[in-house]
């Protein structure tokens, strides 16, 4: 295949090794054999098999050991989604909470900020509202 008769994937000029390249396979095998299990899963204390490969960096043409990390397919999903510029968050845990810590319902409301100030105001006023004094200087002239 070309690069004119390329889609996909494929196509974006940037990417060094075709995905369905020989190359690419062993390299894709080499970083599922160093780690097993998907990054992000693991950073949120579950257990998933990884079965895609990532460019960390979104850059295609690194394809450097440091750049590449083992996901599984919906962790991939999602961070290609974001770095494509969509807003997408993970699921709910069984109580209804979503499970991304980006989710919005996670960010303090207006109510919250304004009362989170008011407190930092009252605790100002409470030690006087005054900095505590300045060192001495010195004259050396003198």
């Amino acid at each position: 295949m070309t690069k004119a008769n390329q889609s996909g994937r494929d196509a974006d000029p940037r990417r060094t090794i075709p995905l369905n390249s020989q190359a690419w396979r062993k390299l894709r095998a080499s970083v599922l054999d160093r780690e097993p299990l998907c990054r992000h899963c693991a950073a949120r204390g579950i257990t998933t098999v990884a079965t895609d490969v990532d460019h960390i960096s979104g850059n295609p043409s690194d394809n450097s050991m440091g750049n590449l990390q083992s996901l599984c397919h919906e962790c991939h999903s999602l961070k290609t989604a974001r770095d494509h510029g969509k807003k997408v968050y993970l699921g709910c845990d069984l109580n209804g909470m979503p499970l991304d810590p980006s989710h919005p319902w996670y960010r303090p409301s207006d109510a919250v900020l304004a009362s989170q100030q008011a407190i930092e105001r009252q605790k100002s006023r409470a030690t006087g509202g005054t900095r505590p004094a300045a060192s001495p200087s010195f004259n050396a002239d003198c």
